[in-house]
Parts: structure tokens; C-alpha cells; sequence
């Protein structure tokens, strides 16, 4: 038989992610996309608290910062024309009121310490080996600030295990319960040049492997190797040619629900999307018979539900 594509054969996992599991989603926007899909399947889902993020050392001081509850004020704040900006946030924190920017960095952080507290799982999602520094700093936005007001530069392997090493210990203290999953985001950032992309995701995914050597509770889901080995055809980017189409991110959900997920927790999964597409449909006339039906059958499967998954908020 004619084989047309590598189907990459992943180990299942002894990790059990299910509806009572509380979860953070982290990095780049690859994360963003994941937690959307378990966000929109009711899941307990927590994403990003300084909003999208790309390198290991922007995602690694989001968490640092979250886990010590970090308080921003007026001097951490940029004027970047007529918007305040903090350069460890993405752009939807930014205001014209600086107080007002403030107020949503914090409570974003505060809510964020509370939720990993009591996390079962953290997904990192790591984009880029390329980093912007500003005052020899690290920056997770540049908010169109000019490009000359910016060191540029790839970090090595050995700069991000190290880093990762102290977070990780962190972490183990703050909340000794957490399962923490890797992941190489599968979005190519070719601004750099198509070598410099392929060196940034070898660089993180070397740094991951060192990592799990050495700590039993980190884990990889090889969303990169899909991409690239098992899709491996252009009709599955978008015009840009470098983010992936809805299908894509489809089809890497659903490996990442057949490892992580229990074959009950895959069927309920199941009915969940079948009561959104329920809970869409638009009634036109309330009283007629068919109308009828089909309320008392959404229902039905609302009972169900709530049967299997009690604390369940369908609000």
C-alpha cells in the first residue's frame, strides 16, 4: 500500500487530564489557540497572564512573576506615543490611562496566582530562541518601538537550562502537585531567515530535552513534529505560509486529547461539542412542535452531562 504520509506514533501518556483538572496555557500562540479549544469544551482553563508570549525568558519571567504575585506601578510603565505599555506585556494591557494599565496587569496577575496555586497542569508553549533585549534587558513586546532601540541576539541552550533549572524548583515548592508540559510551538518565524528559524526551535528543543532529564514531573507534546513530519504540506499553512490553518490546529488537538485524555473523558469531550452546537442553533418559534423536540433534547444531554460532571458551570 502507498504510504502518503509519516504518521508520528506518540507514547500515551500516564498524565490524565480530565473535566475536574485545572490547567494553565502558556507562551506563544500556539498556547493561546490549545486553551481556546479546552476553554470552548468547558474545561478549567487559565491562559496566558501577560498575554501572548514568544521567547523562554518573556514566558519564564511571566511565571516567576505570577508565582510571587508581582505589583506593578507607575515606574515599570512606558509612553510609546499615546499608549502607557509595559514591555513584559502583550499590547491588550496597554492603555492610554496609565492607572487603568496598571489595574489590568495586576489583577491579571493576582487572578493568574490564585488559579496555578491549585494547577494540576502547566502547558508551555516556547515560539523563539530570538530575544529583544531594551536596557540589556529581555522583552516580551516591543510595541513598535523603533527596531534600533533593540539588541537582538539567540539565546543558547545552555542560557535557557540554567534559567529553567531555578524556575523549575520554583515551581516544585510553590505547588508540588504540577504537571508541566512541553511543547515547540509549530508556527515558523521566518522574519529571521529560514536556517535562523530552524536553529531557534533545535536551541528549544534541546533545552527541553536537557531539562527532562533531570526533572520527573516535565513532559513533551511533539506539536512542532506533527506539523512538520506528519502534516507536512502547504495546504495546511495560511497565506502567510508560516501560521497554521483551523484543520491543522484541529488535527493537533485531537493528538493531543488521545494522549492526554482518557477514553471516557474523549467521549464526554464528544457530547460537549455536540451541546455547543446545540447551545448555537437559534430558535425561531419557541412554541412550535419541532422547536419543542429539540429543547427537550438539548436538555436531555444537559442532564447528562451535569450527571458525569457535577461542578460543571454551563452559565
Amino acid at each position: 500500500m502507498l504510504k502518503l504520509r509519516s504518521e508520528i506514533k506518540i507514547k500515551a501518556s500516564d498524565l490524565d487530564i480530565s473535566y475536574p483538572s485545572k490547567m494553565m496555557f502558556i507562551g506563544s500562540c500556539f498556547a493561546e489557540t490549545i486553551s481556546e479549544k479546552m476553554k470552548s469544551l468547558h474545561f478549567n482553563v487559565e491562559a496566558n497572564p501577560h498575554g501572548i508570549m514568544y521567547n523562554p525568558m518573556s514566558i519564564l519571567k511571566s511565571i516567576e512573576e505570577v508565582i510571587y504575585e508581582t505589583s506593578y506601578g507607575d515606574v515599570d510603565l512606558l509612553k510609546v506615543r499615546d499608549l502607557y505599555v509595559s514591555l513584559n506585556h502583550h499590547g491588550r494591557f496597554s492603555s492610554r490611562d496609565k492607572q487603568e494599565a496598571i489595574k489590568k496587569i495586576n489583577e491579571s496577575i493576582q487572578k493568574s496566582h490564585k488559579f496555578i496555586m491549585k494547577a494540576d497542569y502547566l502547558f508551555i508553549s516556547l515560539g523563539s530562541a530570538w530575544v529583544y533585549e531594551f536596557d540589556e534587558e529581555i522583552v516580551g513586546n516591543c510595541h513598535k518601538i523603533p527596531a534600533f532601540e533593540f539588541n537582538e541576539r539567540l539565546l543558547s541552550q545552555q542560557e535557557i537550562v540554567e534559567a529553567y533549572k531555578s524556575l523549575l524548583e520554583k515551581l516544585k515548592l510553590f505547588n508540588p502537585k504540577l504537571q508541566i508540559i512541553f511543547t515547540v510551538s509549530p508556527i515558523r518565524y521566518l522574519k529571521y531567515g529560514f536556517h535562523e528559524n530552524q536553529l531557534s526551535k533545535a536551541t528549544l528543543h534541546l533545552a527541553i530535552h536537557e531539562l527532562m532529564q533531570e526533572f520527573s514531573n516535565l513532559h513533551y507534546f511533539p506539536s512542532y513534529e506533527i506539523m512538520m513530519d506528519d502534516l507536512r504540506d502547504y495546504r495546511f499553512y495560511k497565506e502567510d505560509l508560516t501560521h497554521i490553518t483551523n484543520q491543522a490546529e484541529d488535527y493537533i488537538f485531537h493528538r493531543f486529547q488521545n494522549i492526554y485524555m482518557s477514553e471516557s473523558t474523549v467521549l464526554l469531550v464528544d457530547k460537549m461539542k455536540k451541546l455547543s452546537k446545540m447551545l448555537a442553533h437559534k430558535i425561531q418559534d419557541a412554541s412550535a412542535e419541532e422547536s419543542k423536540i429539540f429543547t427537550e433534547k438539548r436538555n436531555r444531554l444537559i442532564d447528562e452531562i451535569k450527571n458525569e460532571v457535577p461542578d460543571l458551570d454551563f452559565d
